[in-house]
């Protein structure tokens, strides 16, 4: 089986699509999948009921719902409003009632053999607006009636390209829709043997560092194990360049590659796609880079003003705080602070008050790039005054010229101020005077 989009081989369609041959079966069209209480919505169904439809699914109306009670596939809905939805590839009507669904809980991208609306019709394919249409749930098939969309635009998506049903001889051919087409085995477009590369990792709109290693890893059909698979990653999908290669040993591969700084740059968005040669290439991945961002434990006295410094490869970082525990709400400790040409931030605030805080330092750009470090002790801004009045009182010695001599031992003992973990110094002078005795 393969899909096939124009433009074609006019030998491969005269063999295959001909009235005199015809032997080339569509298959694998798109059909809606409903498990169980899984549902079609409509804006109101009051007094609407449903007349037929095809596939396995077994459908009852509740509400404004056409709800599954037994699970299965469903396509060309008909109800006794006179609307009628082919399910392939979206929820629209092809009356003139135009009765179109509102969502489905399902899955409108399933698969069947019977049944090809966008192929023998034709179809506008379009676009979530942002997404590059790789992910199948982004895209939207809006079906023909009598050569023409049954709807001009649609809100929040982007047209990309009208398939209008092909023709050969009088028979239909492909137009580019979601259909395939199984050839006689041992034929030439047979491809029951040909080779094929999926990757799987990294997952789609992953984010990633730059230069830090990587995993991919993937699975290919029919190629030998010293064939070697390339990996290429491309800005704009257009320009692609080799970042790494293994061979294809069990028909599997996984092994580390990493985006250089020489080649991207951070915040950029990256397509990712596994190739075995210029014609076996694999589905593309999409991924953004992050920047890699670092922080020194920060040393700040609560109530004066301190310095928060760190590294980047982006250019701008945002730096907050929070108490430890119970842990509080992130604040602003210094905003919008530039990344020099060396890679060095330097952040400048004031907490107020001492105790243990976190800290976490994020790229401006996308926050997903950032550092955290937690439990650092913030010291109090006071010093402890000690005031201590000695009073010392010795008697003259009997019988004696001499000046008496005294002796003072005096101890003074201060607490550690609150959120410090230095030792208080304390200085002390005392001073004791004496009368010198009377003569005898």
């Amino acid at each position: 089986m393969i899909s096939l989009q124009p433009p074609f081989f006019p030998a491969i369609i005269e063999r295959y699509f001909s009235p005199r041959t015809g032997i080339a079966t569509p298959v694998k069209s798109f059909c809606l999948y409903l498990d169980v209480d899984e549902v079609i919505s409509f804006a109101d169904l009051t007094g609407v009921a449903i007349v037929s439809h095809a596939g396995t699914a077994v459908l009852v109306k509740a509400g404004n719902t056409i709800k599954a009670t037994s699970a299965g596939t469903v396509w060309s809905l008909v109800l006794d409003n006179g609307a009628e939805l082919p399910l392939q590839g979206s929820l629209y009507d092809i009356s003139t009632e135009e009765f179109h669904g509102v969502s489905t809980t399902g899955d409108m991208f399933y698969r069947q053999d019977t049944y090809h609306y966008n192929l023998n019709n034709g179809f506008d394919l379009y676009t979530k607006d942002g997404e590059t249409g790789e992910e199948i749930e982004h895209k939207l098939h809006v079906p023909y009636v009598a050569g023409s969309p049954v709807v001009a635009s649609v809100s929040g998506y982007a047209l990309q390209k009208s398939c209008p049903v092909q023709r050969y001889k009088g028979v239909i051919i492909p137009n580019g829709s979601e259909t395939g087409f199984r050839f006689p085995a041992g034929s030439v477009m047979d491809k029951s043997n040909s080779m094929n590369i999926v990757l799987n990792v990294p997952a789609n709109f992953t984010k990633l560092e730059l230069d830090k290693d990587f995993i991919v890893s993937g699975v290919t059909e029919n190629i030998e194990d010293d064939e070697i698979i390339c990996i290429d990653a491309s800005t704009d999908a257009l320009t692609w360049i080799n970042i790494g290669e293994t061979d294809g040993s069990g028909d599997v591969f996984s092994f580390f590659i990493r985006f250089l700084s020489e080649n991207f740059n951070v915040n950029d968005t990256i397509y990712l796609r596994a190739r075995y040669n210029d014609d076996t290439i694999s589905n593309t991945k999409t991924i953004s880079t992050i920047a890699t961002v670092t922080m020194d434990t920060p040393e700040l006295t609560a109530g004066t003003e301190g310095t928060i410094t760190g590294t980047s490869n982006g250019s701008v970082v945002d730096v907050y705080s929070r108490v430890s525990s119970p842990e509080g709400e992130w604040a602003l400790f210094d905003g919008t602070v530039a990344v020099d040409e060396s890679g060095n931030w330097t952040a400048t605030g004031t907490i107020a008050d001492a105790d243990t805080y976190d800290f976490i330092a994020e790229d401006s750009t996308d926050t997903d790039g950032f550092v955290q470090v937690d439990d650092v002790v913030v010291v109090s801004a006071s010093t402890a005054k000690l005031t201590m009045n000695c009073t010392c009182t010795a008697s003259t010695p009997t019988g004696t010229t001499s000046t008496a001599k005294l002796t003072m031992n005096c101890t003074c003992t201060a607490s550690t101020p609150t959120g410090t973990t230095s030792t208080v110094k304390l200085t002390m002078n005392c001073t004791c005077t004496a009368s010198t005795p009377t003569s005898i």
